[in-house]
């Protein structure tokens, strides 16, 4: 059985997983796998402790070139970055803040996908 990936977040009290399966899904949470048929998603959810966090999905198999792969993951980090802010009431980020952490986020996913 395979684990969701743990992103670093550095300071920020989020949880941000890559999923790659419906099992590593299931690992990290029990609601619903998001009726999806895309080549990647975002989503808040409930961890099983009952904390929000953010689950960051890469279909990698869905990609013909590796720039399309990099496309989907910067697309799904800025939304990443989107669900972040929400979860910690952040209503006017920087726009530092939004571009090291898009960039942060990018870096991580790439290494581990």
């Amino acid at each position: 059985m395979t684990e969701a990936l743990r992103i670093d977040t550095g300071y920020l009290p989020v949880d941000i997983w890559l999923v790659r399966t419906l099992e590593e899904w299931r690992g990290l949470t029990e609601d619903g796998w998001p009726d999806f048929s895309a080549k990647g998603f975002t989503a808040t959810i409930l961890n099983k402790e009952g904390k929000q966090a953010v689950a960051l999905y890469i279909d990698r198999k869905a990609h013909k070139t590796k720039s399309d792969f990099a496309m989907t993951v910067v697309h799904e980090c800025v939304h990443v970055f989107q669900h972040v802010c929400t979860i910690i009431s952040e209503d006017r980020p920087s726009g530092e803040f939004e571009a090291y952490s898009i960039m942060h986020y990018f870096g991580q996913v790439m290494e581990a996908a």
